[in-house]
């Protein structure tokens, strides 16, 4: 089968904010996407694609509250250059 090449992620950023927003809006696609084909799946009774989604739901939830925990920091401090080290060490660990 002919597939057709996927689009080069973005590789140039201003700072580690914008790593951060950006990682957030993509983690929110990730999951609207999700939502959508479990709604697929339940409109034709596909009981694994649901709980395969209900798991990933689960791990979805952990990512976002991360990365929003981030963004609030980020909110409060933008561009304090202590902060930004910490969270780039605590990103390091992850």
């Amino acid at each position: 089968p002919a597939t057709p090449a996927l689009e080069s992620p973005q590789q140039t950023f201003t700072g580690l904010q914008e790593i951060i927003v950006l990682s957030y809006k993509h983690e929110v696609d990730i999951t609207k996407q999700c939502q959508a084909l479990t709604a697929v799946a339940l409109k034709e009774g596909n009981f694994m694609v649901m709980e395969l989604w209900l798991w990933y739901s689960k791990e979805q939830a952990e990512e976002l509250g991360k990365i929003q925990n981030w963004i609030d920091r980020l909110s409060a401090f933008w561009s304090d250059p202590v902060l930004l080290r910490m969270l780039d060490e605590e990103m390091g660990d992850m």
